[in-house]
């Protein structure tokens, strides 16, 4: 972590080129810094003292960093299948830069409780994670092309999909929380006679 000079909470920005390696996809520098700073806001906003510490959701443990690594490098290699495959071309650098902030607002969603698990934040119970992350990427400048997949990508989310990098990314994310025991997607099975 370096010195944080705008952060005032006391806590150090994120070394974000070490904690998300994928970063380093995103040819285009200024949506690279982008990202960078939706995540360096959302951790100072936040009241974690420990990046690690913030979970996918309150039932799974796993750091949410975690997640979106494998979040991001999922989608980079179904991209590359459907592009080998069908000739589908993507926009890498939104296919990474979405998967990198789509769940970046954890950090705001949840906190640490007293008696050692986590909770829902006020922002997350009334707001949910993609909400306010989407209002802190418009905030920090990225294209509304990374907001609708920050708004579209929860099960909650009442907004469409706005591009096949968003449907790629819906299916990584759930596909990984599915892998951690907490699918959210509902098969609902209609049979006629």
């Amino acid at each position: 972590m370096t010195a944080s000079p705008a952060g005032g909470d006391g806590k150090a920005d994120l070394d974000l080129a070490v904690l998300l390696p994928e970063l380093a996809e995103i040819g285009d520098d200024e949506l690279r810094a982008g990202v960078e700073a939706l995540w360096q806001r959302l951790w100072h906003l936040s009241s974690w003292t420990d990046v690690m510490d913030v979970p996918v959701a309150s039932h799974i443990a796993t750091p949410q960093v975690n997640h979106t690594r494998a979040v991001t490098r999922m989608a980079l290699a179904m991209a590359d299948i459907v592009s080998e495959l069908h000739g589908v071309e993507l926009r890498r650098d939104l296919l990474v830069a979405a998967a990198l902030v789509q769940d970046a607002c954890k950090m705001i969603e949840y906190e640490a409780d007293e008696a050692g698990g986590t909770r829902r934040t006020e922002i997350g119970r009334k707001l949910g994670h993609a909400a306010y992350g989407a209002a802190v990427a418009i905030e920090v400048g990225l294209p509304l092309d990374v907001v609708n997949v920050i708004l579209s990508h929860s099960p909650d989310a009442s907004v469409p999909w706005g591009s096949v990098e968003a449907r790629i990314l819906v299916n990584a994310d759930q596909a990984d929380v599915a892998a951690l025991g907490g699918d959210r997607f509902i098969r609902k099975m209609f049979q006629y006679r």
